[in-house]
């Protein structure tokens, strides 16, 4: 509630404050002392008013009480380096939105991000007992589903006239985090 004051009329009455204010001096959203629950700060008036606004879409009130972009709902408003939709490290655009080393992002206007791998991780190789090949990775990786390891179709060179085929001898989840990768390989001969 305001006092509005009629000096013409020596009228003074209370009348309601805009639903944007919890308190005010007036009764527009641009005359907040304070703004109301699902309102935020957009900006203050010399008076000291404060201008309340609900956020725009892609966005959310702040401790601050001021409109915050929200990180992973895959709209990049422009407060991020990027914006790919979920909150999954290892897939270019971070949990906290910002690219990730050895990826590009992009993004058109507000659309979602889509990020490329230009610097692979390097792979390691390394035999162990019983035909099982050890890969392991300088950086984590994440195994989308529609990986060619998922289809068997990793190539093995070999020196020398070795035919291996393999499987995948360590089981994990689609998306996960992974920094080694056991293979169990089927060479034609032994591998030493």
């Amino acid at each position: 509630m305001y006092l509005s004051k009629d000096r013409a009329r020596q009228l003074v009455e209370c009348l309601d404050c805009d639903t944007a204010c919890d308190d005010c001096r007036g009764g527009t959203d641009e005359d907040c002392v304070s703004c109301s629950k699902d309102f935020a700060v957009m900006g203050a008036k010399a008076d000291g008013s404060l201008v309340c606004k609900r956020c725009p879409l892609g966005f959310v009130i702040g401790e601050n009480g001021k409109c915050k972009e929200i990180c992973g709902d895959g709209l990049n408003m422009g407060q991020y380096e990027c914006d790919d939709g979920n909150n999954l490290n290892g897939d270019g655009c971070s949990a906290e939105c910002t690219v990730e080393k050895g990826f590009e992002c992009h993004s058109q206007g507000s659309e979602r991000s889509v990020c490329v791998d230009i610097i692979p991780p390097k792979a390691y190789l390394s035999v162990k007992k019983g035909n099982l090949l050890l890969v392991s990775f300088d950086e984590t990786v994440v195994i989308k589903a529609s990986s060619s390891m998922l289809e068997s179709k990793m190539h093995v060179y070999l020196k020398g006239d070795c035919k291996l085929t393999w499987e995948l001898a360590s089981s994990f989840q689609i998306n996960e985090e992974l920094s080694k990768l056991e293979v169990k390989a089927h060479p034609a001969g032994s591998l030493k």
